[in-house]
Order: structure tokens, then sequence, then C-alpha cells
């Protein structure tokens, strides 16, 4: 009896096995391309396989810290990405400017030695330049400043045209009107 079984057990595995066997004729001349390859592979990673050996404890070691900084790293990888994604539009661009860079490039390495000679120049007159650039921004300044509170005196003008004393806490309108002009040196037509 328990012969019959093993033998029913042993023709069902057969029709199995027959069920799979066109899939693996078909598969065969694939994986026989394949196996070279495999074969050195294999051989790399075996050669690789000592070293593997001894980082694994270092691994295990470093395993923990890596799980606690998971979290944290998690947080910071959409900045990586949007970083990246950055740099990515970047290098775009710098690759539209570099066929204009290259077709330049021959005129400026014969200004090189130009610019150089000019460079001792430029240094010496760098620090008037600086101060120059210091007072004119501060003397821009200053006009902003003082042209903003002249169409402010006159938005209050218009404001306050009934009751001209209510712009005195804003403005010392007697030391407006007793200023001498040390600017303006020409003359108005009558209004």
């Amino acid at each position: 009896m328990s012969d019959a079984i093993h033998y029913q057990s042993e023709v069902r595995l057969i029709k199995k096995g027959m069920r799979f066997y066109p899939k693996a004729i078909r598969f065969y001349p694939k994986g026989m391309r394949f196996y070279p390859k495999s074969v050195r592979f294999y051989q790399k990673a075996m050669r690789f396989y000592p070293k593997a050996i001894r980082f694994y404890p270092k691994g295990m070691r470093f395993y923990p810290k890596a799980i606690r900084f998971y979290p944290k790293g998690m947080r910071f990888y959409p900045k990586s990405v949007r970083f990246y994604q950055k740099r990515v539009r970047f290098y775009q661009k710098a690759m539209r400017f570099y066929p204009k860079a290259i077709r330049f490039y021959p005129k400026g390495v014969r200004f090189y030695p130009k610019a150089l000679r000019f460079y001792p120049k430029g240094m010496r007159f760098y620090p008037k330049g600086i101060r120059f650039y210091a007072s004119a921004a501060v003397e821009a300044a200053r006009v902003a400043m003082c042209t903003g509170q002249y169409a402010n005196l006159g938005a209050l003008i218009q404001h306050f045209a009934a009751t001209p004393e209510n712009i005195n806490q804003y403005f010392d309108l007697q030391g407006i009107r007793n200023g001498q002009q040390v600017l303006f040196t020409g003359d108005t037509n009558p209004q």
C-alpha cells in the first residue's frame, strides 16, 4: 500500500515537472548566455567577501546609531531633494551658457595680460572708489529721506487744510518757515 502511495506522489511530481519543462527549455539559452557573467561576478564577490567579513563587526556597532539618526535624516531628506533640484537647474543653465563661454574664451585669454597690467592701478584706486561709493550712498539716502518727508508734509497739509495747527504735532512749521534756504539759489515764477 505504501508503495502505491509513493508511486502516485512520484507521478504527480513528474506531471508538474512536465508542465514546467517547456518554460525551462525556453529560458535555458538565456541562462547559458548569462552563465559566464555570473561566474565572473561570483569570482569578484568571493574576492570582496573577506573584506566584508572584516567590516561586519564595525557595521553592527554603527547600526544602532544609524537607526537612531534615521528619523532626523528623513526630516532633512526633503531639503536635500530640493537642494539637489536647484543644483540640477543651475547645472542646466550652466550647460546652456557653456557654448558661449567657449566662444569667448580665446578673447579672454588675449585680454588677460592687459588686465594683469592694469590690476595694480585698479587696486590703488579701490579705496577711493569705496569712499566715493559710501559718500554717494549716504547722499542718496539723505535725498530720499528728505523727499519722503516733503511728501509727508504735503499730505498733512492736504489732510489738515482746515486746521493746519494739527500739523505741529508732526512737523515744526515755524522752524520750516524761518529756515534759511541754502541749496536753491534760483528764482521761481510767481504763483
